[in-house]
């Protein structure tokens, strides 16, 4: 009976899975949603109202879900009144570096996707590896830092040249 009941009840276990990894997935992606020149009602309608003020006009959103188990992950937004004219910023901590590589070769596929695949790469001492993308109003950087040589650390930063 037990039995009958775990094998019926499997489907339903496995899409309630798949609902959360992919509610997950979309908060993780939901800033490179967001561009240089939206206004803040635009960041408000990816992020919600959960993110403040901090050193003047830079919003900090600080509660991003992940599908990994990062000690830091945050983003933040350079503001010029109402819309976003510098930069967009984001870095998770994660526990391995493996867990870091899946995370920055992840991003690097769908910034590919986004941006196109005219893109310099390489590495370096820090940051440990790099994709960048260029075009006529903004730079994109994807890094994989390696500042307590852990390699740890993925960094996406979206800026106007």
């Amino acid at each position: 009976m037990r039995k009958k009941f775990l094998i019926a009840a499997l489907p339903a276990m496995i899409s309630l899975l798949v609902v959360s990894c992919g509610k997950y997935q979309k908060d993780v992606w939901a800033f490179l949603d967001v561009k240089i020149g939206d206004s803040k009602e635009d960041v408000k309608e990816n992020y919600g109202d959960d993110w403040e003020l901090n050193q003047g006009d830079v919003y900090a959103y600080t509660n991003i879900k992940s599908p990994y188990d990062c000690e830091e992950q945050y983003v933040s937004f350079l503001f010029d009144s109402d819309e976003i004219i510098y930069s967009i910023n984001a870095t998770w901590t994660l526990e391995t570096a493996d867990e870091a590589k899946k995370l920055f070769d992840s991003l690097k596929k769908k910034s590919t996707k986004q941006y196109g695949d005219e893109y310099e790469s390489g590495k370096s001492d820090n940051p440990a590896e790099y994709a960048r993308w260029s075009s006529d109003s903004s730079i994109i950087n994807i890094s994989l830092t390696d500042d307590d040589l852990n390699g740890n650390k993925v960094s996406i930063n979206i800026r106007k040249e």
